[in-house]
C-alpha cells in the first residue's frame, strides 16, 4: 500500500521542505509507503483534484476556490498557521499546524489517516521474524536481540526491533522523545495500524535499528491478546526486512504463539547456574522446545560455555567496558560484529 499525498502551498520552498520530510521518513526501500504530489497555485490544485484521487491532502486555505472539489480526497486537511482562523466555508475540515517540525507533522497526518483508512490486508509480508527468548532473566537477552538487529542493519537490511517485555528497556539504548507505542493500540480493531506504526516509528542512526518509544503503562503491553500481537506483527511485516521480537521470560500462550510464527529463534543463556538450570528445564519439560528445535540457535552470552542441546550454537564474548564513553550502545555495536550463525 502506498499513501497518495497532495501538498498544496503557495510557498514552494515550504512545500519542498515538507515533501522532503515525508520522503526522508520513508527513504528506506521497505518503507516506501508515501507518494507526494505538489502544487503551488489554485489552478494547479483544481487540476490535481480533477485528475487524481488522493488519500490525504495538505492544503493552504488561500489556494481553495469554488472549483476545488475535495470529494476525491479521503482525508483533506488544511495547513494553518498557529492562531489562524479557518474560513467558514471549510470549517468542517480537519487541520494541522503548518509551521512545525516536518517529522512531527508527518506523524500527525498518518495518525489522522490511520483512523479512517481501510484495514490493511492480513496477508503476511516478506519480512523474516527472529524471536529472542530466554527462560531466565539477566542473561543479556535484550543486548543480544539488539546486537543481532544491528548486525542485520549493517548488511543493508531494514530492521525493526519490537519488544514484548512488560517493562521496556528501549530508553536504555535509544532516544525516546517520539510518540509512545501506546498511541497505536487504539487502531488494532479498526482503522489502519500499519500506517500508524509508520508514523510513530523511530530510527537510531548509530545502529540503523528502527524501534518504538515505550508504552505509557505496564498494562498497555500486559493486556495484549494473542490476536492483538498477531495483528501488530502482521502490520510490521509489511514495512521491514527483519522483525526482531524481544520476548519476556514467561513462556505463556503469547510467547508460544510468537515462537511458532518465527522463522528463527535465538535462545539466550549465560554462565550463571540459574540460567543453566532454567534452560535445562525449558528444554526438558516444555514441548514447545521440540516444536522450535529445528529453527533454534542457542546464544551463549558473556563468554559462557555452550550447553548440550543438540541445536546450533554460538558464543558471544564478555565485552568489558572500555573508557569513559563505554555504554550499552557501544556494547551492542561491539557484539554485532560477531556471527550469529551457529
Amino acid at each position: 500500500m502506498k499513501l497518495q499525498l497532495l501538498i498544496a502551498s503557495g510557498d514552494k520552498n515550504y512545500a519542498d521542505r515538507l515533501s522532503s520530510g515525508f520522503s526522508q521518513k520513508y527513504e528506506e526501500k521497505a518503507n516506501d509507503l508515501c507518494e507526494v504530489s505538489l502544487c503551488s497555485t489554485a489552478k494547479a490544485l483544481e487540476d490535481a483534484l480533477t485528475l487524481h484521487r488522493f488519500d490525504a491532502a495538505l492544503i493552504e486555505p488561500l489556494l481553495l476556490s469554488g472549483e476545488a472539489d475535495l470529494s476525491s480526497v479521503r482525508l483533506p486537511l488544511l495547513l494553518v498557521d498557529e492562531g489562524e482562523t479557518v474560513p467558514a466555508a471549510y470549517a468542517g475540515f480537519g487541520s494541522v499546524r503548518k509551521y512545525q517540525r516536518a517529522t512531527s507533522l508527518v506523524g500527525d497526518v498518518l495518525e489522522l489517516y490511520a483512523k479512517i483508512a481501510p484495514s490493511a490486508s492480513s496477508k503476511a509480508g516478506r519480512a523474516r521474524i527472529t524471536s529472542v527468548y530466554s527462560p531466565a532473566g539477566g542473561t543479556g537477552k535484550t543486548t543480544v536481540a539488539l546486537a543481532y538487529a544491528a548486525a542485520q542493519a549493517a548488511v543493508g537490511r531494514a530492521v525493526t526491533y519490537f519488544p514484548l517485555e512488560p517493562f521496556s528497556s528501549v530508553a536504555v539504548y535509544f532516544a525516546t522523545t517520539g510518540r509512545s507505542f501506546s498511541t497505536v493500540l487504539g487502531y488494532l480493531d479498526e482503522g489502519n495500524p500499519e500506517l500508524q506504526l509508520q508514523g510513530i516509528r523511530q530510527k537510531d542512526d548509530a545502529t540503523g535499528i528502527s524501534y518504538f518509544c515505550p508504552p505509557d503503562t505496564y498494562d498497555d503491553i500486559a493486556i495484549l491478546t494473542v490476536k492483538n500481537i498477531t495483528d501488530l506483527i502482521g502490520a510490521l511485516l509489511k514495512s521491514t526486512d527483519e522483525l526482531v521480537i524481544d520476548l519476556p521470560t514467561a513462556c505463556d500462550t503469547r510467547t508460544r504463539a510468537v515462537l511458532e510464527h518465527s522463522e528463527r529463534v535465538l535462545l539466550v543463556t549465560d554462565g550463571s547456574r540459574t540460567s543453566g538450570v532454567k534452560l535445562e528445564q525449558f528444554i526438558a519439560q516444555h514441548n514447545v522446545f521440540e516444536d522450535i528445535r529445528y529453527k533454534t540457535t542457542i546464544v551463549a552470552n558473556k563468554g559462557a560455555a555452550v550447553p548440550p542441546a543438540g541445536v546450533p550454537a554460538v558464543t558471544l564474548p564478555f565485552v568489558p567496558p572500555r573508557g569513559a564513553e563505554a555504554n550499552e550502545l557501544a556494547l551492542i555495536k561491539a557484539l554485532s560484529a560477531y556471527s550469529f550463525e551457529g
